[in-house]
């Protein structure tokens, strides 16, 4: 499938495997939507802003989660951590 989208090969195998991902999921996402018609048409919106709410935390920790132990470490790193070569690469900059 990649390739009606691109001549370059190597471009079309890196794109096969997140195709087969969003692929699997839109049974997931059919299901989603159509739940969310349903609650819409049944006028129960308040359903609707909890549900919203409730996934909006797990979301964002997946997403923010990493960058925020990654920063957290290198706060805490020392500058006798960092090797004197990188330091004078640094300052050559």
């Amino acid at each position: 499938m990649p390739a009606i989208f691109t001549n370059d090969s190597a471009t079309a195998a890196a794109a096969e495997g997140p195709l087969r991902l969003v692929a699997a999921l839109q049974p997931l996402n059919a299901a989603v939507f159509v739940g969310d018609g349903v609650l819409q048409g049944a006028a129960d919106f308040d359903y609707l802003a909890l549900a919203m709410a409730a996934a909006v935390g797990p979301a964002l920790g997946s997403l923010v989660g990493p960058h925020v132990r990654t920063f957290a470490s290198l706060r805490t790193m020392r500058s006798s951590d960092v090797p004197k070569d990188a330091t004078d690469a640094l300052a050559q900059q």
